[in-house]
């Protein structure tokens, strides 16, 4: 067994490594697991979420909003069948995830939601209400 140091002085053991990444419980594990990796920033005109979720196409993700909450999820089943002459393969492919986001209250626009998805990461815009938008400080004048 041999052990490495990478640059930033991090030790691994690399045979358990290529183990775990080749190994099928590593797939399984994924895709018993999979909490999609997420940004949220919060705008003047609006709140962008970005989750990165490869592997799924735009029509296997389900975006929806229900009391409040905005949920982003997806299960995908795949069977993949082949045979030849000397065996047969039969394999299963499943893939979920679920994410759920509370809303703040009487801040989004819910019928102006849109979502975009780009190279594995789905974009998400959640426009403010117009009495939400953050205003310029005004200066008064004293009279």
């Amino acid at each position: 067994m041999r052990t490495l140091k990478n640059n930033t002085g991090f030790y691994f053991d690399f045979p358990s490594v290529i183990n775990e990444v080749l190994s099928n419980d590593f797939s399984k594990t994924f895709d018993k697991n999979f909490i999609p990796a997420t940004n949220i920033a919060k705008l003047d005109e609006q709140y962008i979420i970005e989750l990165v979720i490869p592997g799924f196409s735009k029509e296997e993700i389900k975006l929806n909003v229900e009391n409040g909450k905005l949920i982003v999820s997806s299960e995908f089943e795949e069977e993949k069948e082949e045979a030849t002459k000397k065996f047969n393969v039969k394999e299963f492919t499943k893939k979920t995830f679920s994410r759920t986001f509370t809303l703040p209250k009487n801040e989004i626009n819910e019928d102006q939601i849109s979502a975009k998805y780009t190279n594995g990461i789905l974009t998400i815009s959640l426009p403010k209400l117009e009495k939400a938008k953050e205003k310029e400080p005004k200066l008064i004048t004293i009279s």
